[in-house]
């Protein structure tokens, strides 16, 4: 990580005076790995949250806990031009970006009860057209109702979950200021 990022961060921990223009100042001159991404979007979030826009805050918030996770898997996965290291974060970051996306965690799970309850209505609606239209057997019906509940489950759980966070990223990014925002399409 570079120095003068180094400088920025120590310096919003131990007074926290800072403003958003020495964060873009460094954001215009780019980053080259994850933790500098990370601690400057963390930096950007605070920042805004203290200016009292929450959403553009999470919005930081989300994009540092994305790349964070990228961090994790396999180098093939990867889809940014960032080097990788296997950088820790602070606590104070961790802590940060941990309470602005628990909002966003809760409504997930929220979805996700909903989307079992909607499987389960398909699968139960295949049960019964297949037990009393296709006369079916009871057994082979009941294994129909299963099989085709966790398909329909499966499918839109495993699109619903990276859609979602895409959606609430777009939605909480219209709030960013424009240079903030063409710093980070680089690295979308």
């Amino acid at each position: 990580m570079r120095e003068s990022i180094k400088e920025l961060k120590n310096k919003y921990l131990i007074n926290h005076l800072l403003s958003r223009d020495e964060v873009s100042i460094e954001l215009a001159k780019g980053v080259t790995d994850d933790e500098e991404y990370c601690t400057l979007m963390w930096l950007l979030g605070v920042l805004y949250q203290e200016e009292g826009n929450k959403n553009a805050a999470t919005y930081c918030c989300l994009r540092a806990n994305e790349i964070w996770c990228m961090n994790q898997l396999k180098p093939k996965k990867r889809r940014s031009e960032l080097i990788f290291t296997n950088f820790i974060m602070d606590t104070e970051m961790e802590t940060f970006i941990q309470q602005k996306i628990a909002f966003m965690k809760d409504k997930y799970k929220h979805i996700k009860r909903q989307l079992i309850y909607i499987s389960i209505c398909f699968g139960s609606l295949a049960f019964l057209i297949s037990f009393f239209f296709l006369k079916l057997s009871i057994g082979a019906a009941i294994i129909e109702w299963v099989c085709f509940s966790v398909l329909s489950f499966w499918f839109t759980y495993g699109r619903s979950k990276d859609r979602f966070y895409v959606l609430q990223s777009e939605a909480s990014g219209k709030y960013l200021s424009e240079a903030d925002m063409d710093f980070d399409k680089k690295y979308l």
